[in-house]
């Protein structure tokens, strides 16, 4: 996503969030990155064009060119958000030894030694974003704390979580892990009035939601640069409603969000076909029956019961308990269909084991004689060698096969039991453990249920 004006996020300009003229709301803005070395990178762009020129010799004349020799400084910089092992951390000396410029082959020395400067100019044309970007963030820091920007966007590697507070009772913290791969996260968390602003409804909207995720952000964004705008807008929008109609924030960031979680707990009760998102927000069909459908409910009814304590925190600014109510209501009606199924599960597991019990022997037994096979098929094969037909490097392996089945005739209907039997003992104990990793999963949630209303007996005893 890019901007109406097209202007490309840590590219043209950061993105940045400050106070609107003369108002305590705030709005998005850019600051250009300013580019005081782009004449200077023309001219060298030039020797890459030259036939003469290898990559060693221009990065010697960047080395010591008095202005472009601060490209092979190390800078925290991500090249993809979403990568791993992101970061410019070489020396010059490292940087060196990548560009050797040592074409010993005259016949690929020319395309090898445009590869290498092609290569080097992707280097070096990266370093100068690096560095520009270097000069914007102080820029911005500088403004930052003269309060004239609030914040701002960056792609620095690794881990980070500035706060800033916008006034009194509002303030941001944009968590950011770039280039760690699978790992990596784009958070953006408000707090109102002291109290965390969580998106109670992902625990619906995502398939595979974890409590400990959704409780650390408000909105989470893709890992991209264009996500800045997302994220600062919303902090915008969070902020200046809060200033300007504090109902209408209560109800949009705390009560529509509880709704739409215990509206969508209401639903997985009774449904059997769901729309979840996808990690890029879109839509996607999912259709539930049997035991994982019982396995699904369990794990997302006695999983709200974690939100409890959170929501009641928004006690003391909005009417909060009739969700609580009806979280427990879902959790009375879902905990009957997890102790039925925990039956059926049990019933199920005997009749598959009594199976079992009979096949494994069977398969043992053929599991050996393969094992006995395979030995008879290796001295074959040792000589072979021995005999000096083949040599192990060079060896003809269906003539192997075709002495073993003339050597031993009964082989190839005894190998066709074997693999029939060893499928069927493969998919049977797959069956099984599947089924007792449901049913252990159908009991931990039953006892997620049971344990928070005996605490809550207890509570009301005392």
């Amino acid at each position: 996503m890019e901007t109406e004006n097209a202007i490309q996020i840590n590219v043209d300009a950061l993105c940045v969030l400050k106070f609107a003229p003369n108002s305590e709301l705030v709005m998005v803005d850019y600051e250009p990155i300013l580019r005081p070395l782009d004449n200077d990178f023309e001219q060298l762009k030039s020797q890459f064009s030259l036939e003469y020129k290898d990559a060693k010799s221009i990065l010697s004349y960047v080395k010591n060119h008095y202005r472009l020799k601060i490209l092979l400084e190390k800078y925290n910089y991500c090249s993809k958000l979403s990568d791993s092992y992101q970061g410019l951390y070489s020396d010059i000396a490292a940087i060196e030894a990548k560009y050797p410029s040592n074409f010993l082959n005259q016949t690929t020395k020319e395309e090898l030694k445009k590869k290498e400067k092609e290569t080097l100019l992707n280097d070096l044309q990266e370093r100068l974003q690096a560095y520009y970007l270097e000069l914007a963030y102080k820029s911005c820091e500088q403004k930052r704390l003269q309060k004239s920007i609030l914040a701002y966007s960056h792609r620095k590697v690794g881990w980070g979580t500035p706060k800033y507070e916008l006034n009194p009772n509002f303030s941001i913290e944009l968590k950011t892990n770039f280039g760690y791969g699978y790992v990596s996260y784009f958070y953006t968390r408000i707090r109102y009035k002291k109290l965390d602003i969580i998106p109670f409804s992902d625990w619906i909207l995502y398939e595979r939601a974890q409590f400990f995720e959704i409780i650390s952000y408000s909105a989470k964004h893709q890992l991209k640069n264009e996500s800045w705008l997302e994220a600062l807008e919303y902090s915008r929008d969070a902020c200046n409603l809060s200033l300007t109609d504090e109902i209408a924030f209560v109800r949009k960031y705390v009560i529509e969000e509880c709704e739409r979680m215990v509206s969508g707990l209401e639903e997985f009760l009774i449904g059997e076909k769901f729309k979840f998102l996808n990690w890029e927000k879109i839509s996607t069909d999912v259709h539930k029956e049997g035991h994982n459908l019982i396995e699904f409910r369990g794990e997302k009814i006695s999983g709200a019961l974690d939100f409890i304590e959170k929501i009641l925190q928004f006690d003391s600014i909005t009417e909060i308990s009739e969700f609580v109510k009806r979280i427990e209501i879902c959790n009375k009606k879902v905990q009957p269909m997890l102790t039925k199924e925990i039956v059926l599960i049990k019933q199920e597991l005997i009749e598959l084991n009594k199976i079992l019990k009979v096949l494994k022997p069977i398969y043992e037994d053929l599991e050996k004689r393969n094992s006995d096979y395979e030995n008879l098929k290796s001295k074959l094969r040792d000589k072979m060698v021995a005999d000096k037909e083949f040599t192990l490097f060079n060896f003809n392996y269906e003539e192997l096969e075709k002495r073993f089945k003339e050597q031993n005739p009964e082989y190839e209907k005894f190998y066709l039991e074997y693999k029939e039997k060893k499928k069927q003992y493969q998919a049977l104990t797959a069956q099984i453990l599947s089924l007792e990793t449901t049913m252990a999963n159908i009991e931990r949630y039953n006892n997620t249920i049971t344990t928070y209303f005996e605490a809550k007996t207890l509570q009301t005893v005392e």
